[in-house]
């Protein structure tokens, strides 16, 4: 009698869980699931349910991207994120707890590469801010029916081939060499 009194307080004790705060857990019972758990203290049925938990404050995911231009230039291009977990229940039949890996970093490369390949490599310098603005806005739209809100998008940084780097310098070099000739010429 002793021993099963024993065994059933560590079953029990392995069955209690707490969730934190900006976190919510996701129920399952051989498979499906059956509810969700705010923060606090809570008890599972032992064998029988599992829990996964989810973050639900605003995360960040950044990461590098190798696109092509409208003039198929090849830039490296740093984007980050942010975002945040609005229907956990969606997010969790449809992807476990994988949803960085299966969703967000696959969408957000698609997405990255399609806008950036509507702009010359020009205009992805010039208007940085409108190419921003149009991914979060194609994020935003395609994330959403998962349960994912987007609420910002940065382009951190693009890293340019090295020829095309050489060829803006070379631009400059003679912008500039052609107003000291200008400013010469006018004395």
């Amino acid at each position: 009698v002793v021993i099963l009194i024993v065994i059933g307080i560590i079953v029990s004790f392995f069955n209690i869980y707490t969730v934190n705060t900006g976190e919510t857990a996701v129920i399952t019972r051989f498979g499906k699931v059956v509810r969700t758990e705010q923060a606090g203290l809570h008890i599972k049925v032992p064998l029988i349910e599992k829990k996964a938990k989810f973050e639900t404050r605003e995360q960040k995911f950044q990461s590098k991207f190798a696109v092509s231009s409208e003039d198929i230039q090849s830039i490296e291009t740093e984007i980050a994120v942010q975002y945040r977990i609005t229907d956990i229940q969606t997010l969790y039949k449809d992807f476990k707890t994988e949803y960085k890996q299966r969703l967000l970093e696959p969408r957000v490369a698609e997405i990255v590469q399609a806008n950036t390949a509507r702009y010359t490599i020009e205009e992805v310098i010039e208007k940085r801010q409108q190419l921003s603005t149009d991914i979060f806005n194609n994020l935003k739209a395609d994330l959403a029916p998962y349960g994912i809100q987007v609420s910002k998008v940065s382009i951190v940084n693009h890293d340019f081939s090295d020829a095309f780097e050489k060829a803006i310098e070379n631009k400059k070099v003679a912008e500039q060499t052609a107003k000291q000739q200008e400013i010469k010429n006018a004395q």
